[in-house]
């Protein structure tokens, strides 16, 4: 029988794009997400053909979260972990049912395209993330 486990997210910023050492982490801050992989389709029909043919092209993807912001210490806050992201290429890491041997986790590079501040007067104040991703997403098992 399955077992469905939920808010165990975890979401991870490394110090470069390719590292292995978290600078921080988004996880406490965080709810929804979602990483969106796409395949380009090419058409490789040729003259004569009476239906067209495709091949698998080049991946794409994008990972898009929502933080909420912390009225704390801004030096250490989510936002400005935000704003320090803009233009910069570095390693994510997203565990979607958190941290722990055999569990799943996806690891790409990307960069922060967009953060709008959600200024809602009867609801937390959040941003709702959106990465570009660069190259391709790795599925793995955590060891």
């Amino acid at each position: 029988m399955a077992s469905f486990i939920g808010n165990l997210v975890t979401i991870e910023v490394m110090t470069t794009a390719g590292g292995t050492t978290v600078d921080f982490e988004f996880t406490a801050y965080s709810r929804g997400g979602a990483i969106d992989e796409s395949v380009e389709a090419i058409e490789a029909s040729h003259y004569g053909q009476t239906a067209k043919q495709f091949i698998p092209g080049l991946s794409e993807g994008t990972f898009s979260f929502t933080v909420d912001h912390d009225t704390g210490t801004l030096a250490t806050s989510p936002q400005k972990n935000l704003r320090d992201l803009h233009r910069e290429i570095r390693a994510w890491r997203v565990r979607p049912l958190g941290a722990g041997a055999g569990k799943q986790e996806y690891t790409f590079d990307g960069f922060v395209t967009a953060s709008p501040i959600a200024l809602g007067f009867d609801d937390v104040v959040a941003s709702d993330v959106e990465v570009q991703i660069t190259g391709a997403i790795t599925h793995a098992t955590q060891s």
